[in-house]
Formats: C-alpha cells, structure tokens, sequence
C-alpha cells in the first residue's frame, strides 16, 4: 500500500513537471516571437524613417542646387558665368509654351534635371528604385499633368541563381523619362501610373513639396502663377515584372530610356 503511494505521488510529480515545462516552453516561445516582430518593426521603422529623411534632404538638394543659365554649359566651367536656382530654372523653362501650344519642360531642361538628380541619389542609386516628379495640381487643359517625370527603376535581377539574372555587362537598373497620359480623355493620369505602383512597391519613402510654376500666354502682360507639386519617392531596390506594371514604353506611362539622346522626344 505504501509502495502504491509512492508511485501516485512520483507519477503526480511527473505531470506537474510536465504541466510546467509546457506552460514555460508556451511562454519562451510567445517571447520569442513577440521579440522577433518587434525587432522587424523597429528595423522597418528605422529604414523608413532613415528613406524619408533622406528624401526629403535630396529633395531640397535637387530645387535649390545650382545650374549654369547656359544648358550648354558645365557648372564647374561656370565659374565667371551666370548661374541660377535649378528650380528658378524650370519656372523659367516651363513658363513659355512649345510648338504645340502645350505647357511642358524642354528636352534640354528635362536632360538637366536628370543629370542633377541622378548626381545626388548616387549614394542609394544600387541599393534603392526611385521616382522623382513633378505635377500640375490644377487639371490642365492647355499641359499634361505631369510636367516631369523620371523613374529609376530595377530591369533585372542581380542576385545570383534568380530566373531573371542581369545579363553579364548590362546595368541592373535603368532611368526612364515619362509623360503619363490618361487612357480616356479627362481623367487624371495619376491612378494608372503612381497608384499601380505604390501598391507593388515595399517600405516606400517620400518627400513632398508644393510649389509654383509659371505660364506665359500671348493675351497677358504679365506670367501667371499655376499651383503644383514636386517629390521624390524612394524604395529599395525591387524588380517588378511588366506584366505587373505595364511596359514602361507605351500607355500610360509613355516612357524613353533616360540614356538615349533621343529621349525625351522634342
């Protein structure tokens, strides 16, 4: 009889020491995993919060930088010459209307404007895709909404054993210069372009900023102020298939290959 309680009691022991170790392991590993995630989101936060400081530094870098008057001409050589605010410089550009009667930057502005950003987001340019525009907030009739815009983007991939490997030689990424249009006369070309990849895109940051350009017509005196919007969105470096976002060269992004000197189109 002594014997059986013994036993009872060393089995109870047993169960308990069992109980415990499972309430302890349940507890180490809630621990865990609570840790785990907070580590990923304090990472994340950092990464976003290190992208949107950035951003917004390299934004002011690229409206307020210096730009020789003459397109022609190397800031370094312009010296003894006149130079001006880069964003002074798309005002002035942008303010007189092309051949067609339409408001928008010309090629050689555009050129410039990619030269100076692309000096300033070096830094990031292999680690981190990125967008730059600028757009007319006022629904233009007489000028596509998007005054500019130019797309740093991945167009393979660099790592190794991926299905879409970089070719041996060619860049992992590619600029583009775009004139997004909308597929149906009077709507806003913005949902099928910035909206489709916003959403594709992971741990974006950016950096938003109003200002104002000019317009000169032939019936006024003097320039007319129109309202709009400049930013810079960056993320790290991804590469997005076309099917996902369409082919950059045709509707509605309307894109040119940055690199070529037909790009952008008069």
């Amino acid at each position: 009889m002594q014997k059986f309680k013994l036993n009872s009691r060393g089995q109870a022991a047993i169960t308990d020491a069992l109980f415990f170790l499972l309430i302890v392991s349940a507890l180490a590993t809630l621990l865990f995993l609570f840790i785990n995630q907070y580590g990923i989101m304090v990472s994340d936060e950092v990464k976003r919060s290190y992208g949107t400081d950035y951003a917004s530094s390299a934004l002011k870098t690229i409206l307020y930088g210096s730009v020789p008057r003459n397109s022609g001409e190397k800031l370094a050589d312009a010296e003894t010459q006149e130079i001006d605010y880069l964003l002074a410089a798309i005002k002035e550009d942008y303010a007189y209307a092309k051949d067609d009667g339409k408001q928008r930057l010309s090629p050689e502005m555009q050129k410039t404007l990619h030269s100076n950003i692309s000096a300033i987001m070096r830094p990031l340019s292999e680690q981190f895709d990125y967008l730059f525009y600028v757009y007319r907030i006022d629904s233009p009739s007489d000028a596509d909404e998007f005054a500019y815009l130019l797309l740093h983007m991945s167009r393979c991939k660099a790592e190794i054993g991926a299905s879409e490997l970089c070719p041996e030689g060619e860049a992992v990424h590619l600029d583009y210069l775009c004139s997004p249009k909308a597929r149906t006369s009077g709507q806003s070309a913005v949902p099928p372009t910035l909206d489709v990849l916003t959403m594709l895109i992971p741990n974006s940051a950016q950096s938003v900023s109003s200002i104002l350009l000019s317009k000169i017509s032939d019936s006024e005196s003097s320039p007319k102020t129109v309202p709009a919007r400049t930013a810079i969105m960056l993320w790290p470096a991804v590469y997005l298939k076309q099917n996902e976002t369409g082919d950059f060269a045709s509707a509605p992004w309307n894109c040119c290959d940055a690199s070529k000197d037909d790009c952008p189109a008069p």
